[in-house]
């Protein structure tokens, strides 16, 4: 059976994803994946599991005894489990984005944007693509609208920690790699470890 990992670890099921022709054809195959280890901890068959969704969107099983978050790319989907109330979990490739210089003033700080200037493309992609991971990471933490939260985030500078200072309240953040995937996790208790579980599946 499976099970939650220890306080201050959480758990990533990393699951390869075949091309897809549309985001909810992706997002079926993605759920059937993860329905059979959310049931498992939940103590119930896969078919039995409900799972319920708030108004922005974010999933809930009744009775779940700890936190998961779900979020998928193109080609890699991740299932982050932890024994905690809030969590977040985003994954992004490094692509070019349209408008970067923009997104750079919004989401980084002036020492990071002098940086983020002096940076390759490459390295532009990767800085932008981690902070963005990281609001999402945190925006699905609090189960908020993206839109609204971004700017609205104070990510302090040695990137281990969230600042909501219109919640009076702070996450804790992680980051890595998966290949050639960036993930941001976001939580509301120290993040000690990660365990990466099925990378490649």
């Amino acid at each position: 059976m499976s099970a939650l990992p220890p306080p201050g670890t959480i758990t990533l099921h990393a699951f390869a994803l075949p091309p897809f022709a549309d985001a909810e054809e992706r997002s079926r195959h993605v759920w059937a994946r993860v329905r059979p280890i959310l049931a498992a901890i939940a103590g119930s068959s896969p078919e039995a599991l409900t799972v319920q969704r708030s108004a922005n969107g974010k999933p809930s099983v009744t009775g779940f005894p700890g936190a998961f978050s779900l979020a998928h790319d193109d080609a890699l989907a991740l299932l982050a489990l932890g024994r905690c109330a809030c969590l977040g979990v985003d994954v992004i490739t490094p692509r070019p984005i349209a408008g970067a210089r923009r997104l750079a003033v919004r989401v980084l700080n002036r020492a990071e944007q002098g940086l983020w200037e002096m940076a390759d493309e490459p390295s532009r992609q990767r800085i932008l693509a981690a902070r963005f991971a990281t609001i999402e990471a945190v925006v699905k933490a609090l189960d908020w609208r993206l839109w609204e939260a971004l700017g609205g985030l104070h990510v302090l500078r040695q990137g281990r920690l969230a600042r909501i200072p219109t919640l009076r309240a702070q996450l804790h953040l992680a980051g890595g790699e998966v290949g050639e995937h960036l993930y941001a996790l976001a939580a509301d208790m120290p993040i000690d470890a990660v365990e990466l579980s099925g990378a490649g599946e």
